[in-house]
């Protein structure tokens, strides 16, 4: 919080136990607040702990002076304070203000008021001034920066608090999320991580699920580029579906596949309006050998489909390209099994 004009008190707690030698740092620089990325100058404090664990909930504050003097307020004093980049200033706005906090550092560049000296893994942020607004060119405004909807404090509401200084330990519920799962929990939107039971979006790496149990379906839309590792669009009961529609891009790195176990109707993957769709080998599956229920359709000329592996239609499965004669689906796979296009 900010208590007058030379000094603030910051009160964060974390989800995992503060162990010897946690880095963090930390900028009240904003976010695209005049041109994109950070200002040119970020002040951004770092914080080293030097003493034993604390543990996950506790409540923890610093000080910050405005001649660049920071302290560990509580539970104790054992952490060290520097610079990130040379710059050590660190000052809240009394009219508001917005704060974002780093962990894992990535790069760091020399510091000169051409360039902008820092790259970090941003774990959360918040704001008191309501929303957050960038390009305002204030000190007291940012931007929320890119896939941060799921770990920023929102706007400020009035509510009773504990006393931070204190350090009282907060109770809450570890559960377990599962990465790549699609919930659909906020709507349609991939891009959107609330739509995604870690509230991640998925990146490279991320083997992608999208089952019965998701609450819509899944869309990869507005001209956005879409990775993961594999991917399965499965269901035993509900029709499941993703669409990668309006010169939208879905990379899977790895393998995609679509399986209906059990229920009635077509679902699975749909490539529409001139949209990209890329992976390894993709199978489909159904479990029916009468009716085709697991599709993967791709069905105008605008589009693009290609598979560096193999394409395995089993029992159930059934490619479409029937409404659009020109569409295609390539496959480079020495096996495949449906006939390169």
């Amino acid at each position: 919080m900010h208590r007058n004009t030379t000094e603030d008190e910051v009160s964060f707690f974390c989800f995992k136990d503060i162990t010897p030698g946690t880095t963090l740092d930390i900028t009240d620089s904003g976010y695209v607040s005049r041109t994109q990325g950070f200002g040119a100058i970020p002040k951004a404090p770092r914080a080293v702990r030097t003493g034993p664990t604390i543990p996950a909930g506790q409540a923890i504050t610093f000080g910050f002076l405005s001649n660049g003097t920071h302290s560990s307020v509580s539970p104790d004093g054992l952490w060290t304070f520097s610079s990130l980049n040379g710059f050590p200033v660190w000052n809240l706005n009394a009219g508001g203000s917005d704060l974002l906090h780093a962990g894992r550092h990535l790069e760091r560049i020399p510091v000169s008021r051409t360039t902008r000296p820092i790259r970090v893994e941003i774990l959360f942020g918040f704001s008191t001034n309501g929303q957050w607004l960038p390009l305002m060119t204030s000190t007291s405004h940012s931007g929320l920066p890119l896939q941060m909807e799921c770990a920023a404090w929102p706007p400020r509401v009035p509510r009773t608090m504990p006393d931070w200084l204190l350090a009282p330990i907060m109770p809450f519920t570890t559960n377990i999320f599962t990465p790549g799962l699609w919930t659909g929990a906020k709507g349609t939107d991939w891009f959107d991580c609330r739509n995604w039971d870690d509230a991640r979006v998925p990146i490279a790496s991320t083997d992608v699920e999208i089952n019965q149990t998701r609450l819509n379906q899944c869309f990869v839309d507005g001209g956005g580029t879409a990775v993961c590792n594999d991917l399965l669009v499965s269901t035993n009961s509900v029709n499941t579906d993703l669409f990668v529609t309006n010169g939208s891009t879905l990379n899977c790195s790895g393998d995609a596949t679509v399986q209906r176990t059990a229920g009635f109707g077509t679902m699975g993957i749909h490539v529409v309006n001139g949209s990209t769709f890329t992976a390894n080998n993709l199978t489909l599956i159904g479990p029916s050998p009468i009716t085709p229920e697991g599709i993967f359709q791709n069905t105008e000329p605008a589009n693009t489909c290609i598979l560096s592996g193999d394409l395995t239609i089993q029992t159930g499965g059934f490619l479409d390209l029937t409404m659009a004669p020109a569409a295609r689906c390539s496959s480079r796979g020495i096996g495949t099994i449906w006939p390169a296009i």
